[in-house]
């Protein structure tokens, strides 16, 4: 090999280098972790309205359910990045089956489990001061608050 062919060689492999984009924390879990991450951080039923932290988020899913899998990812990343304390509930776990409603059904301000509904799952709701803030259902919504809390723990940081 010349030695032009080896500098053009050289100047390539450091060029793809320095384009290669920075990994985050969320980027390098990998996929298999993520059955990790959500066993450490799951709670039952019962203990959805009462953890310790003044502002956490529950994710209601079920395995079964594609669009809960389709945003697995995107939780478990916004949980480990601690942008807001989430924890989560799999619907289908014996004890955890939670009570249905219509999505003009939901109401927030709810303090007690025995009044807590949601419309399906994926479900997040918000929890501050055990009392539910937002209760949203459906893969987009789930995505659209995990960025409105991104974005409003950005400007709060700045």
């Amino acid at each position: 090999m010349n030695i032009g062919l080896k500098v053009c060689s050289l100047l390539f492999a450091l060029s793809a280098i320095s384009c290669t984009p920075q990994t985050t924390s969320s980027s390098i879990i990998s996929s298999s972790n993520y059955d990790d991450i959500i066993d450490k951080q799951s709670v039952s039923l019962t203990e959805c309205l009462s953890q310790e932290e003044e502002q956490y988020l529950v994710y209601f899913y079920s395995p079964t359910c594609t669009p809960c899998s389709e945003i697995k990812g995107d939780v478990v990343s916004f949980a480990v990045d601690n942008v807001v304390k989430t924890y989560f509930l799999n619907t289908k776990e014996p004890g955890n089956e939670i009570q249905k409603c219509s999505a003009d059904e939901v109401v927030v301000g709810v303090d007690d489990v025995a009044d807590l509904y949601i419309v399906g799952t994926p479900t997040l709701v918000e929890v501050k001061n055990g009392t539910t803030t937002s209760n949203v259902a459906g893969k987009n919504k789930c995505l659209n608050l995990l960025n409105q809390l991104r974005t409003d723990n950005n400007q709060s940081s700045n």
